[in-house]
């Protein structure tokens, strides 16, 4: 062999070598664009150890902690269509930190409707770690009934907390949520 042959063999498989190399980044990257894409997880903030959670994790009546600012909310998880149907419809009244948390499978325009609510709440519509939208004072069924509450923007999670809890906390469009 050559010295011509052993730098036309070394040169192709150089160039073999980076033709797998090119093709290797394209799978890989597609393959990670595609997962994101279908994937309905959701990305937190990740200070004070948060982690990302996926709305397919939670199960109904869980407790999670939903910090949005410097708020702590402990809230009670509604995954399923029963459990976002009856909501906190019935319930006699929520704590200062509590509240319940509205996990949905994909992103849309979530509206909330006051059926038995006994007092008023603060709505809170959350998408990709952020508050995306929020109606403070939804009023009880008895002052006004079947009163809806549409966002301006779609979410993937939605909390209920007791009116008067954005104003306290001073939480607005923009803030960084997490849920754990």
């Amino acid at each position: 062999m050559t010295g011509s042959n052993a730098k036309q063999i070394a040169g192709f498989f150089l160039f073999l070598f980076a033709c797998l190399a090119v093709v290797l980044f394209a799978f890989l990257y597609t393959t990670r664009k595609n997962i994101t894409e279908k994937l309905p997880a959701v990305s937190h903030q990740r200070e004070q150890g948060a982690r990302t959670v996926s709305p397919g994790a939670f199960n109904d009546d869980a407790q999670v902690r939903v910090t949005i600012g410097t708020a702590d909310v402990n809230a009670e998880v509604a995954a399923s269509d029963a459990k976002k149907h009856t909501g906190l419809s019935g319930h006699e009244k929520l704590g200062a930190n509590e509240g319940m948390l509205f996990v949905f499978d994909s992103l849309g325009p979530y509206a909330f409707w006051n059926k038995d609510m006994l007092f008023p709440i603060d709505v809170v519509w959350i998408n990709a770690g952020t508050v995306v939208d929020v109606y403070e004072h939804m009023p009880d069924f008895a002052t006004s009934p079947n009163f809806t509450a549409a966002p301006k923007e779609n979410a993937t999670f939605v909390l209920e907390v007791t009116a008067g809890f954005v104003q306290e906390h001073g939480i607005t469009i923009g803030d960084a949520v997490s849920i754990r």
